[in-house]
């Protein structure tokens, strides 16, 4: 097997992050370092478990993490390449089961049950397929922009479907070839004016372009086409999900055309999603986290409460 290069992001990068002041925690994984938030109750029967995506870090849920904290255990842990956790520097060290396998073991290791899978972006994809594999570690989902794509991005029956098709192959040889700043593309993808400090937290992960190989390779994880291998996995994950039956909420931004058409498509593929109303949040864009986390945090909460009670005593 090769072996990849690693590099871990000098510590001094992360001084002074604004409103980021939770403990660090690591595990090895691989034997590679990673960085995780765990805060709250540490004897609560129930976990929320937050999932970022591309080129985001733990840092997204920052907002989130107070409210949801006071009520239940919440844990937020970095991908291999992002954040605060180790970096592979060659992009091909990357893939679909390198994160899931990440996944997998922070649950194990920590010996995660009873679990509130909060997933946007690509980490919805990882998200789902851990979940459908895993259902007596669920207790319920929560789906924000995050897509699930079996059918591949090359669709070209109508006019948006090109549009989308054109400008994910855009964003896609953009975050290949390019020395991008995460910033940046936060940025283009919220509603709000981002702090100065906000964005170079953003970028703290990443003091050079070899730190970005990871966030460079995940859009090219998603399948193009229909006869993309890591298709038929997803397509067995829709099929399980067709017969899903624990608590699920659907809730999506006003200003994501991207993963804005998904949100029907899994409300109405979800048996159980249907117990629980759409959200739709206005006046956010693809980084809801930054937009809205507060009032997404109050949802979550109103959603583990009514939806089949919660009892962390």
């Amino acid at each position: 097997m090769k072996k990849f290069n690693v590099q871990r992001t000098p510590n001094e990068r992360f001084k002074n992050l604004p409103d980021f002041d939770f403990k660090e925690n690591y595990l090895t994984i691989d034997g590679l370092q990673i960085h995780y938030i765990d805060e709250g109750p540490k004897h609560a029967k129930e976990t929320i478990l937050l999932l970022h995506g591309q080129p985001s870090w733990s840092f997204l849920y920052r907002k989130m993490i107070p409210i949801l904290s006071k009520q239940t255990r919440v844990i937020a842990f970095d991908f291999i390449g992002f954040g605060k956790s180790d970096k592979y520097t060659d992009k091909e060290a990357y893939s679909t089961e390198l994160h899931l396998n990440t996944l997998t073991s922070v649950i194990e290791q920590l010996n995660l049950t009873h679990i509130n899978l909060v997933m946007q972006d690509w980490g919805g994809p990882i998200g789902l397929l851990y979940a459908t594999q895993h259902q007596d570690r669920i207790k319920r989902l929560v789906l924000m922009n995050t897509l699930l794509s079996y059918d591949g991005y090359l669709k070209f029956s109508n006019w948006k479907q090109w549009r989308v098709s054109i400008e994910f192959g855009i964003y896609k040889l953009f975050t290949q070839f390019f020395n991008f700043k995460m910033a940046t593309l936060i940025s283009a993808a919220t509603t709000s004016t981002l702090d100065k400090a906000v964005l170079e937290a953003y970028d703290a992960p990443f003091p050079t372009k070899a730190y970005k190989a990871g966030a460079s390779a995940w859009p090219s994880l998603v399948p193009l086409t229909s006869n993309s291998p890591h298709c038929i996995a997803i397509k067995e994950t829709w099929k399980q999900l067709s017969q899903w039956t624990k608590p699920v909420l659907v809730m999506y931004s006003d200003n994501d055309p991207h993963t804005r058409p998904y949100a029907q498509r899994f409300y109405q593929h979800i048996p159980s999603a249907k117990n629980t109303a759409q959200v739709y949040i206005k006046d956010a864009g693809h980084f809801i986290q930054e937009d809205k986390g507060e009032e997404l945090a109050q949802h979550i909460l109103t959603f583990m409460q009514t939806s089949d009670g919660i009892n962390n005593n």
